[in-house]
């Protein structure tokens, strides 16, 4: 039997095929993301309570509390726009802003009140004069976003202020 010779058409419609599969797993791919990474919504079209709607336990300082009260804002947080890391445990904060020229370390007591934490900074690194910064809090999409009312220490609400992401 004689070979058959390869034409330019049968070239084409092989890479057109090979293409064509490409796309299409690339579309199943896409489609698999968006399921997985999809956020969380109610079909209700109820967006559920706000922060000023939920019951928020009172933590008080350590001092003055035997045992430590878990809060919903506990754990470790990074910030979205500095890589300032924020811990809060208990009533207990820490401050951390990584820098090759410039590392701060804070640390502190924080108090809840309704949807309003107050921070005190403590310890021998203490910029803010023992004045507390006053500041509205809401959790959205996995994220605490933490918004300055009254703080008149320029250091503390330059690291607070803005949107931070649970660890």
């Amino acid at each position: 039997m004689p070979k058959r010779k390869s034409s330019k058409a049968d070239y084409k419609i092989s890479f057109r095929n090979i293409i064509f599969v490409i796309i299409i797993l690339a579309a199943i791919a896409a489609l698999i993301t968006y399921l997985i990474y999809q956020p969380e919504t109610n079909n209700n079209n109820n967006p559920g309570p706000s922060a000023s709607q939920i019951e928020i336990p009172k933590v008080t300082p350590p001092s003055l509390s035997a045992t430590q009260t878990k809060t919903i804002i506990d754990g470790n947080w990074v910030s979205d726009e500095t890589g300032t890391m924020l811990d809060l445990h208990g009533s207990k904060f820490n401050i951390d802003s990584p820098s090759v020229d410039n590392h701060t370390y804070f640390e502190g007591n924080f108090s809840l009140s309704g949807n309003e934490i107050t921070f005190f900074f403590n310890g021998k690194n203490n910029p803010c004069q023992n004045q507390p910064g006053v500041y509205t809090y809401i959790i959205k999409n996995k994220q605490l976003i933490l918004k300055v009312k009254t703080d008149s220490c320029n250091v503390r609400k330059s690291k607070l202020d803005g949107a931070w992401v649970h660890l």
